[in-house]
């Protein structure tokens, strides 16, 4: 997936080196592209695999045998997230009279995914003949994410090509909850559970780049597609687990891959 991001991203900026043979009508403030402007985006969303990881541990003290030492495994889960997103945005572009754009936009979008893995290690021996089930079920929600971003591009009539690049920052709320059945020699329905919930919320900050296609369709009305990449650094705090205080993992590095529609409104004036 990184390669078709550096692929899509060297594709975008090539479309910078295009040649307009017809300069825009206009330069400055008449740029149809020039100003302020602000809108709305809709699209879709995919994730590479996160993957979160836990080293085992153990639990003693269970009233079954208090001076057992229960082995649990560790943790490596797997989650993937896509779906639709939809979100608003604003910004301004100076254009110079050569038809070259430069502007900077910022973002929030809203994706409201959630995936969980389920987890039973089914009966556990121990060294004496006692026995115990350890049980999680981890969450991690992707609710919303913000950017602020750069753009350079070229304009040709009603037509912008352009890339982008700047920072994001993904909001992450992770949820986990383990259960440890102590079944003593015999597992039966009424054996003993203990239950232990963790969880924690982080805004990961990383990096945005991109490019994509806007056309002025009215002098006040702009329409456009944009590809993004995003890339966040690892989710390192993550607690779980039956001890206290609680273990700790990591969720690995998240990359994110958008297209996107959107319809953008111009500020001020329209173009004479």
């Amino acid at each position: 997936m990184m390669k078709k991001a550096v692929l899509a991203g060297a594709a975008a900026l090539t479309l910078l080196d295009i040649s307009a043979s017809t300069p825009a009508s206009a330069q400055g403030a008449t740029n149809p592209f020039a100003g302020g402007y602000f809108g709305t985006h809709v699209g879709y969303f995919d994730t590479d695999t996160i993957t979160f990881t836990g080293n085992p541990h153990s639990v003693t003290g269970l009233p079954a045998d208090p001076s057992n030492v229960y082995p649990v495994p560790g943790r490596l889960d797997n989650f993937e997230f896509d779906g639709a997103l939809a979100g608003i945005h604003a910004g301004f572009n100076v254009v110079t009279p050569r038809n070259i754009l430069f502007g900077i936009e910022g973002g929030f979008t809203y994706l409201g995914q959630e995936e969980s893995v389920e987890f039973n290690s089914g009966r556990i021996d121990i060294p004496g003949g006692d026995g115990v089930i350890f049980q999680h079920r981890s969450e991690v929600e992707l609710d919303w994410q913000g950017m602020i971003r750069g753009r350079a591009g070229f304009v040709n009539g009603n037509w912008l090509f352009f890339g982008t690049a700047g920072i994001a920052f993904l909001d992450v709320d992770w949820h986990d909850r383990s259960t440890v059945t102590d079944c003593g020699q015999v597992c039966n329905a009424g054996d003993p559970t203990f239950i232990q919930t963790n969880g924690n919320r982080e805004i990961l900050v990383g990096a945005v780049v991109g490019g994509g296609v806007d056309v002025a369709i009215t002098p006040k009305v702009i329409l456009g597609t944009d590809y993004l990449y995003e890339n966040f650094e690892s989710f390192g705090s993550a607690p779980f687990g039956h001890t206290n205080p609680a273990q700790i993992g990591s969720l690995g590095d998240l990359e994110v891959h958008k297209v996107r529609v959107r319809l953008s409104f111009k500020l001020g004036t329209p173009p004479q």
